[in-house]
C-alpha cells in the first residue's frame, strides 16, 4: 500500500490520510490482555477459556496486521517488547535454517520480534 509522502508517519492519520491499522490491532490486543488478567484476578477459578480465546484472536490479528507508517511500525515494536502476556510472540512464525541445510519454521522469542519488525520495515521500504 502506498500513501503520499505527506501521509507517511502520522500515527492516527492526518486529514485526507488513512489511519494506520496497526493502532487498532494494538488497542484490541491490549484490551484483550487486560480483560484476561482482570477476569483472572477477579476470580482465578473462573472458566478463562472464552477470554483466552479473545486474547488469542487479538494476538493473531496483531501479528498479521502490517503497519502502514514508520510510526505504526515503532508502535508495534514497542507493544511487542512490552507485552506482559507474551502470547503474541508465539504467533510470529519465521523461517530458519538448521545446519545450513534444513529449513524449518520457529515461533516466539525476542528474535521473532526482531524478524517481524525487519520484515514489516522492508514492506514499508525502510532500510534496516
Amino acid at each position: 500500500m502506498s500513501f503520499p509522502l505527506a501521509c507517511r508517519g502520522g500515527p492516527r492519520g492526518r486529514s485526507g490520510c488513512p489511519a494506520d491499522p496497526i493502532y487498532s490491532a494494538i488497542d484490541a490486543h491490549r484490551e484483550a490482555v487486560e480483560a484476561f488478567w482482570s477476569t483472572y484476578q477477579t476470580n482465578p477459578h473462573a472458566d478463562l477459556q472464552s477470554v483466552l480465546q479473545v486474547e488469542i484472536a487479538a494476538a493473531k490479528a496483531l501479528v498479521d496486521t502490517a503497519p502502514t507508517t514508520p510510526d505504526g511500525l515503532r508502535a508495534l515494536e514497542v507493544h511487542l517488547r512490552e507485552d506482559d502476556s507474551r502470547l503474541a510472540l508465539n504467533f510470529i512464525e519465521r523461517p530458519v535454517m538448521i545446519d545450513g541445510r534444513h529449513a524449518c519454521t520457529v515461533s516466539g522469542g525476542p528474535e521473532g520480534v526482531d524478524w517481524l519488525i525487519a520484515k514489516r520495515a522492508a514492506e514499508l521500504g525502510i532500510a534496516g
